[in-house]
């Protein structure tokens, strides 16, 4: 609770003391929470190195066996979770194989690893399997239901996002709702789907409202690329200005690689809006090849565009095809068919694309 409302120092300082009362007296379960209160506290404290150092012990003890089930079900979603809020989603993606082990051998806790399956399915996403992710959420939703159980509201959202990622609008928004009314936040999904449908002025108000009103930096990190992306598509220069300037505090914070990528990438985005495409390039393509390092597919074939973009305005019309139809074909691969479409059209704007 003490973590919950913000103070983090005092919560991390609270779970230090029982971590030792815990070691005296070999309690496993409670000394694998006590480090796990421990890392998440100082994520919050900006200390990122330890925070994962700390992760990772807990994770030994999960790996070791060592804790009761119900106890390394909440590590393995709670600590995961806490990677993907930081980015680190190298960790998360290691864990959520584990995971996905340890979840097939739990026939008996089937109500709990409902929600750890949707960190799974989120992984699947980000490598590019979005038909196994979809797959994946909606047997959560079916197996919820013929149980009677309610669903976790994620596994919407992310319904929403992988169809809002196909060009299928309607179904993401009808699964963007559905999370909504379950009471999860279903930005900024919902405001990139607007600037898909043509709808700006009402994707501007959404992230200007929610940005406004968030202060945690975890959950800022999560929404300033959408938020530079469409003050780009409205041409708030200044407002995406100002907004890549956090994402690269954060980045420094943080310190991840895909916190590097998204930072990179609105930086480079910026300066091509801004008309200065020399300045651009270099940025742009750091952000390439790390979404590319990552394995990240739609990612990187997003920044190939914006790469194309900038090779046209400086003249180089051949390497701009080349980005282009290194692009495309990673848009056919991976089913996107809305940012094909748009690749497709007359007078296309790449800030209207993907």
């Amino acid at each position: 609770l003490t973590l919950r409302s913000g103070d983090a120092g005092t919560a991390h300082e609270m779970a230090a003391e029982v971590c030792a009362l815990a070691e005296r007296h070999q309690d496993a379960d409670l000394l694998a929470a006590s480090r796990h209160v421990q890392g998440r506290a100082a994520i919050q404290l900006g200390e990122v190195p330890r925070a994962l150092a700390l992760l990772d012990e807990t994770m030994l003890a999960v790996s070791r066996q060592e804790l009761s089930p119900i106890m390394t079900g909440l590590m393995y979603c709670s600590v995961i979770r806490a990677c993907s809020e930081i980015c680190e989603l190298g960790r998360a993606r290691e864990w959520t194989l584990a995971l996905s082990r340890w979840c097939d051998d739990q026939l008996g806790l089937v109500a709990f690893t409902d929600s750890c399956m949707v960190h799974r399915a989120e992984v699947m996403r980000f490598q590019g399997a979005w038909q196994d992710a979809l797959s994946e959420v909606i047997g959560i939703c079916d197996r919820c239901a013929q149980g009677e159980r309610i669903p976790p509201a994620e596994a919407f959202y992310l319904q929403g996002e992988v169809h809002r990622l196909r060009g299928n609008f309607e179904l993401a928004d009808s699964a963007y709702r559905a999370a909504s009314q379950r009471g999860f936040e279903p930005q900024p999904g919902l405001a990139l789907l607007r600037v898909a449908q043509g709808r700006k002025d009402a994707a501007a108000a959404a992230i200007g409202r929610l940005v406004a009103a968030t202060q945690d930096r975890l959950q800022r990190a999560r929404l300033l690329p959408a938020h530079v992306e469409i003050m780009l598509c409205i041409g708030d220069l200044e407002e995406a200005e100002r907004a890549c300037d956090e994402l690269d505090a954060l980045c420094a914070l943080f310190g991840t690689d895909v916190m590097r990528a998204l930072s990179a990438q609105a930086r480079g985005e910026t300066a091509l809006r801004r008309g200065d495409a020399g300045a651009a390039l270099p940025s742009l393509r750091r952000a390439f090849h790390l979404w590319d390092r990552l394995d990240f597919p739609y990612e990187a074939a997003r920044v190939r565009v914006r790469i194309g973009e900038a090779c046209r305005e400086l003249g180089d019309e051949e390497a701009c095809m080349l980005e282009d139809d290194a692009a495309r074909t990673a848009f056919e691969r991976l089913g996107a068919a809305g940012v094909l479409m748009g690749l497709d059209s007359p007078g296309r704007s790449v800030w209207e694309l993907c």
